[in-house]
């Protein structure tokens, strides 16, 4: 199954409210960005590398690898690729975001 890229315009954000994350980047000041990000970049932590993402998908029995269910958009996925796509969202997020060279 081919996937499909994300061609949303996320710039809205800018003008209202997220209704998913409640993120309200109008009303959030400059000087704040810094602390915001440490402040995320602490959440990521825990979420992506703590005990817990770990211990959630070490708890994963063999045979529920196979189990199945669909995103709100109707794509269908099992515990095995939900897990592998998580982990490449994670990995690739990382990859967006790493220094790059004035060459680049």
């Amino acid at each position: 199954m081919p996937l499909t890229p994300d061609t949303k315009n996320w710039t809205w954000v800018l003008d209202r409210p997220c209704p998913e994350c409640g993120f309200d980047a109008a009303a959030t000041d400059f000087s704040d960005v810094p602390g915001l990000l440490r402040d995320s970049a602490e959440d990521w932590r825990h979420i992506l590398a703590g005990p817990a993402a770990a211990a959630a998908f070490a708890a994963v029995e063999p045979s529920q690898l196979e189990r199945r269910g669909l995103r709100s958009n109707g794509s269908a996925f099992t515990v095995d690729s939900l897990a592998r796509y998580f982990l490449h969202d994670a990995l690739h997020h990382v990859w967006d975001v790493r220094p790059r060279s004035a060459e680049a």
